[in-house]
């Protein structure tokens, strides 16, 4: 499944094998009651979140399943997510460090 913003994010998503391609700047509300249709109300295991958007982990956040994991790899300068749907869920997110020896 990919969440994207943009006609490239989603043809590559679809290109390289997601069942299910979601347009995030339709909204967190959309993301959300899409998400639930495609996963049986189950919502997701585990994302990845490569965007720095404001809105990217929030939403994240809200797809995610009771102890569910967000992997925060973009480094915006802050992330933003509703307290309920960390606290409540027992969301745990990891900050991902990924960089290169190139100068």
């Amino acid at each position: 499944m990919g969440v994207i913003a943009g006609d490239d994010g989603l043809a590559l998503s679809r290109e390289v094998g997601a069942d299910v391609v979601l347009d995030a700047p339709r909204g967190r509300d959309y993301v959300v009651q899409e998400v639930r249709k495609a996963t049986g109300g189950r919502r997701v295991d585990v994302t990845v979140n490569f965007s720095d958007a404001k809105l990217a982990a929030a939403t994240a956040c809200a797809i995610m399943r009771t102890f569910g994991t967000v992997v925060q790899v973009a480094l915006p300068p802050e992330i933003s997510f509703l307290f309920s749907e960390y606290i409540f869920r027992d969301i745990r997110v990891e900050g991902l460090f990924i960089c290169s020896k190139k100068k």
